[in-house]
């Protein structure tokens, strides 16, 4: 029978330097850049956001190629127990006409309209943001990435993706 996720998370890199870091000193956030046109809360427009975040992903290693292909050919493993003492969580997946989008969109509608942000929002006490927090956790089912100075098409679902944010 065929696996379709790994007990393992991996994260990978394309230099050895930044390996040999994550093992001296442990993962520490990027900033990613990522379009976010398809699940904002408040218009539908295109946009994009660089969220600090460090990624992983549970393909088996059976279906790895494509993987370290895009994203580099070091990796680190980790137990899926791990990531969950360390905070990681699998993203969900969202298109463009995804019930669940469509709830997190109206929520955040309703909410910026009661408790918009403005120059005296408290961002560490505000509802909304709470909500963009939590779109951090949602990608595009599909999409453009920018890597290595292009944009490049990606089905991200067959990431199998995991994040840390802090």
């Amino acid at each position: 029978m065929s696996v379709i996720s790994s007990n393992t998370l991996f994260h990978f890199t394309n230099s050895a330097d930044s390996l040999i870091s994550i093992i001296k000193n442990g993962f520490y956030p990027k900033f990613c850049l990522e379009e976010i046109s398809v699940y904002s809360v408040l218009k539908d427009e295109n946009k994009e956001i660089a969220s600090p975040m460090t990624c992983f992903c549970d393909l088996p290693l059976s279906q790895i190629d494509k993987h370290l292909d895009f994203y580099g050919k070091y990796g680190i493993g980790m137990s899926i127990e791990w990531g969950k003492s360390n905070g990681l969580s699998p993203i969900l997946y969202v298109h463009d006409n995804s019930n669940i989008l469509n709830l997190i969109k109206q929520l955040g509608k309703r909410v910026y309209n009661v408790e918009p942000l403005d120059e005296s929002s408290n961002l560490y006490d505000n509802a909304f943001v709470e909500i963009i927090e939590l779109c951090s956790y949602l990608k595009p089912y599909k999409g453009k990435m920018w890597r290595t100075n292009k944009y490049e098409s990606k089905k991200f679902y067959d990431e199998r993706e995991w994040r840390y944010i802090p």
